[in-house]
């Protein structure tokens, strides 16, 4: 089964992605599995769905950014200048 983002191994029920996600983009997903079981000896076959909630959760994928002070606008301070205890 393929839903976007998802897949569902049919042997083992695993649910993977196959794609990266992006949770700036969207923060969860709501799935609707369905499930069939077919016994080859009585002819019998077994149907089930079940709601499947992924939550995505934030990585931080994006470099820093400096919004204080702004570039160019430092302070520096040489080694040594400032002591222990001292303020500035």
């Amino acid at each position: 089964m393929t839903a976007g983002a998802f897949a569902v191994d049919p042997g083992t029920g695993v649910i993977f992605t196959r794609r990266p996600l992006d949770r700036e983009a969207l923060s969860h997903y709501t799935l609707h599995v369905h499930a069939r079981s077919d016994d080859v000896t009585s002819g019998d076959s077994a149907d089930d769905v079940t709601v499947v909630f992924i939550r995505v959760v934030d990585v931080n994928d994006h470099a820093p950014e400096v919004v204080y002070p702004l570039p160019g606008n430092e302070i520096h301070i040489g080694r040594g200048a400032v002591r222990p205890g001292s303020a500035f």
